[in-house]
């Protein structure tokens, strides 16, 4: 009979399944969205994203120290301002909701990576990444200055790594000199390097607020989802540019991009299960229609299996709670 029964030995028992197990899910494959609302006192639901919250900056805090007793290694910050306006001036405010959140995590919490993410969709009344004017026309070089000087201020306040979102054309080389000639060798980028304007993002733009009162297409600035050799060619700029780590988003729907990635480039490779794509299975489950820790396992293991380094998940804390108990 040898060898014909090999690979059904391989599968005969759970114990020897995990023995053989080619690709795995640990806490350390993690990246945490937190949204920290300075408009709120406490915490609050987000309608759209089940099992996600908004957080003041003080429960935020709390939270982040949550995530890291889960072995969760990452947070990825998003801030939500009082106030918008035409260059997002509240996103680099020293007192800010994510520079005080940073300011104590990272003297409180140094086990904690601490991730900001640097756009301007939620600090403008546009809801798009990039400084505005009356006319609706995008400033790029006004817009990458504003991202030089929120870079300092995460920096400033304790950040690890920035992770500028908004896809504008030499932004990461902007950040990269600006960090560096303010002193901040140490704190990395983590480039949204390959963004499509997806339809998967509607939830996260409920979560931040960020609807804004005018729309600029994001077509002007993110891929098209027909794009390959363009999000190929976006990551290699922004690998030459000085990025750490290059992103993917979103990456379910994307993961022949993260096949080419991974062959691609030699740094970390990080893919973002975006909000409309966690939303999706969340409901899937609520209708008993597919096992909820099952499917979220098998989506993270194949954006692995793709070549995925680290993955930016809103159901991460949930799945590391559950595997917790089965110990």
């Amino acid at each position: 009979m040898y060898p014909t029964r090999r690979l059904q030995r391989f599968r005969s028992s759970s114990a020897v399944r995990q023995l053989v197990s080619e690709t795995r899910l640990s806490a350390s494959d993690f990246i945490y969205p937190i949204f920290i609302d300075e408009t709120i006192s406490s915490s609050e639901p987000i309608d759209q994203l089940p099992g996600v919250r908004r957080f003041s900056p003080d429960a935020a805090i709390e939270e982040c120290f949550s995530i890291a007793q889960l072995g969760i290694p990452a947070v990825l910050l998003f801030g939500i301002p009082k106030n918008r306006d035409a260059t997002g001036s509240a996103a680099s405010h020293v007192d800010g909701g994510v520079q005080r959140v940073l300011r104590t995590l990272s003297q409180a919490c140094p086990e904690l990576y601490l991730i900001s993410d640097l756009c301007l969709c939620e600090y403008t009344r546009l809801g798009c990444c990039t400084t505005e004017d009356e006319q609706d026309t995008l400033h790029l070089d006004a817009t990458r200055q504003r991202y030089v000087d929120i870079a300092i201020s995460y920096a400033q306040a304790g950040a690890h790594c920035v992770a500028p979102s908004g896809m504008v054309d030499g932004a990461v080389k902007s950040i990269r000199l600006g960090l560096d000639q303010a002193k901040f060798f140490d704190v990395s980028i983590m480039s949204y390097a390959v963004k499509y304007a997806s339809q998967f993002y509607g939830p996260f733009r409920d979560a931040v607020k960020s609807s804004g009162d005018r729309q600029i297409s994001r077509l002007t600035h993110q891929l098209q989802p027909t794009q390959v050799r363009e999000g190929l060619l976006e990551a290699e700029l922004d690998d030459s540019e000085g990025a750490d780590f290059i992103m993917l988003k979103p990456a379910g729907a994307y993961l022949d991009m993260l096949v080419r990635l991974r062959m691609q480039t030699q740094l970390p490779l990080v893919a973002y299960q975006v909000s409309g794509e966690y939303a999706m299975l969340k409901h899937a489950a609520a209708q008993g229609l597919l096992d909820e820790r099952g499917a979220f396992e098998e989506v993270y293991i194949g954006m692995k299996r793709a070549g995925a380094d680290l993955i930016v998940s809103y159901a991460a804390k949930a799945l590391l709670s559950s595997w917790q108990h089965d110990v």
